[in-house]
């Protein structure tokens, strides 16, 4: 464990104690219900991360209201009080594993589709396009400028939020201010033109997300941790630039407990690969951010940004670039890599290769799905593919105790074929693994040395191999359930 002495140290952000600095980040899934409640299918996601190894679980992408908020069909809603029971569950399945549950509040403004919100315009602090929803609706959408009742009934629904996270055992609430969302979009000289109280200068420009946190921490009151998450630099001209980013963080510095720093805004479909790092860029994206970020402020920073392995964050941290670091797709791609890694079985990882299948199926309005890894998204239904447990009969043979007789192969019937089918799947990644990512990634400015990718065919091939001897029945190894309490024993601030 010496080798990630930094990684597995604890963290206190404000009224609560990380028990290691890795956090599963939040991202794109739809896959609550219809209604925005939590599904099963939400909580066997996010539950697989905590038994996985990362201190922190959050949510993703989570609607404030239903009124103007929701940016995908299928996302979670925090707009009354039926869902709190539903999202205990959920936080109960993160505890259950010693992880800390966050979940990321988000309301869209301008960028959303009017069929996801009863037909209404959608709201932004003045006119403006959104080339990602535009873009999907293949027509322009009109925007209404917000006035002042609606700032002010905006500000009310994202406290209301926030009180039903913290009853629902949240112990974070992420404010998502960053990639061109609605908070972000009053900060953003790009899109703000307002010539009120809340448009012009910086300080105007940040009055609305400031009077969001001044009112969150009225109502939930300080046993509420807050982290917010902005664009350290939106990369686009005439938006905000990164020392306004950071002059941004001075502002709010003493009204949160943690800043996130990312990068990019969704004003321009071109940033995409940056705000979620492609293959063909360097790893570790924002770490010149959150260095800056760092020596400006007092409060814990997080980075995210194709931060693929516990070495390089491990180094990431020890250079002090950081004191939290995010991981969203390497947890997607293999929720167990923490575990795995720490007890020395990098080798059997299994890797993302950054291709972005999973960001592109919810741009799509479609459930998450990870190219190498094809229990991602579906953990419910893999839960079911499982065969009897089998019992020796008189003659020594296997026997199928659901049955009470017969001989299990996996061959027989739809359940048998369901075995050979997730069987298969793991075997079809070894050929389709793409082979531009067998090399070795580019240097990453700030960091030492090249991190490798560990060689996908290899880590394709065991991942169709564990798949071939759970469908006869074999034992699970640490980081699966039955082998998590071993995995907790060993590695206590990964259990």
């Amino acid at each position: 464990m010496a080798r990630y002495e930094r990684l597995l140290e604890p963290l206190q952000i404000g009224p609560v104690t990380v028990k290691n600095r890795l956090e599963s980040g939040p991202s794109l899934i739809p896959l609550a219900n219809i209604d925005g409640s939590v599904s099963t299918e939400l909580i066997d996601y996010y539950k697989v991360k905590a038994r996985g190894g990362a201190g922190i679980v959050t949510v993703g992408e989570t609607a404030i209201d239903a009124d103007h908020a929701p940016t995908h069909p299928c996302m979670l809603y925090l707009d009354n009080d039926n869902k709190i029971s539903g999202l205990s569950r959920l936080t109960n399945a993160i505890h259950r594993y010693g992880a800390l549950a966050s979940i990321e509040m988000c309301h869209g403004g301008g960028q959303t589709l009017p069929g996801l919100i009863g037909g209404k315009d959608p709201i932004a602090p003045s006119v403006m396009h959104s080339a990602l929803h535009e873009s999907i609706a293949g027509r322009p959408i009109d925007v209404r400028p917000m006035d002042a009742e609606m700032i002010e009934q905006v500000i009310e629904n994202f406290a209301s939020a926030a009180l039903r996270a913290q009853r629902a055992g949240f112990d974070l609430i992420m404010l998502h201010g960053g990639h061109g969302w609605l908070l972000a979009q009053f900060v953003s000289p790009l899109i703000n033109k307002r010539t009120d109280e809340y448009g012009g200068s910086l300080e105007n420009r940040a009055r609305f997300p400031l009077r969001v946190l001044e009112r969150i921490r009225e109502v939930c009151g300080p046993g509420l941790a807050i982290e917010y998450r902005f664009s350290g630099d939106e990369l686009i001209a005439g938006g905000l630039t990164a020392d306004e980013a950071l002059a941004f963080a001075r502002l709010i510095e003493d009204k949160v407990d943690c800043l996130h720093t990312s990068c990019g805004t969704f004003a321009d479909l071109g940033l995409l690969p940056h705000m979620h790092p492609a293959y063909y860029l360097p790893r570790g994206k924002n770490l010149h951010l959150s260095s800056r970020l760092k020596e400006m402020v007092s409060k814990p920073v997080t980075v995210i940004g194709a931060i693929m392995d516990l070495d390089m964050a491990e180094e990431i941290l020890a250079r002090g670039q950081a004191d939290m670091v995010g991981m969203t797709r390497a947890l997607l791609a293999d929720p167990d890599l923490p575990v795995k890694t720490v007890a020395g079985r990098g080798d059997e990882v299994i890797p993302c290769i950054r291709c972005n299948e999973c960001l592109a199926k919810g741009s799509r309005f479609l459930a998450v799905r990870c190219s190498t890894n094809p229990r991602t998204g579906v953990e419910t239904e893999m839960a079911m593919v499982q065969p009897p447990r089998a019992q020796e009969g008189g003659s020594g043979r296997r026997r199928s105790r659901r049955h009470g007789g017969g001989h299990h192969r996996g061959g027989a019937g739809p359940r048998g074929s369901a075995l050979r089918e997730t069987w298969l799947a793991g075997r079809e990644l070894v050929r389709r693994v793409p082979s531009f990512v067998q090399g070795r990634d580019e240097a990453v400015p700030g960091v030492s040395g090249a991190h490798s990718v560990r060689s996908p065919h290899r880590s394709a091939a065991w991942c169709g191999r564990r798949l071939r001897d759970r469908a006869r029945g074999a034992p699970r190894s640490l980081g699966h359930r039955g082998g998590s309490r071993a995995g907790a024993a060993r590695h206590p601030r990964l259990g």
